[in-house]
């Protein structure tokens, strides 16, 4: 974890789009977690930025995908495990918990 760098926008400014403009004409990486189309109506998505960095490898984060039928979904920690599965090991109003065994 040497030489990185972690930094945060105001996109709703010109000034912190500009910003991400011109650190994405010189980075390896762009990773995002905004809820999906959030960026592309910034002219912020992938084509705007890989227009100026051909080279720059562009990773969205979302927890249900970028389209389908969940790609609009809220998410929190409870939704998370609960979609994941961890949210069950906690029991039922009508059986106990479940135990996990950890190798």
């Amino acid at each position: 974890n040497r030489n990185k760098r972690s930094i945060t926008l105001n996109l709703e400014t010109d000034e912190g789009r500009e910003l991400l403009y011109r650190l994405a004409e010189c980075s390896h990486f762009l990773i995002e977690s905004d809820n999906p189309g959030y960026l592309a109506m910034r002219r912020l998505g992938y084509n705007d930025l890989a227009a100026r960095n051909r080279s720059l490898i562009y990773v969205s984060i979302t927890p249900f995908g970028q389209d389908g039928p969940k790609a609009s979904y809220a998410d929190s920690d409870l939704v998370i495990l609960a979609a994941g599965g961890p949210l069950l090991l906690g029991g039922d109003e009508d059986r106990p918990p479940l135990r996990v065994s950890v190798p």
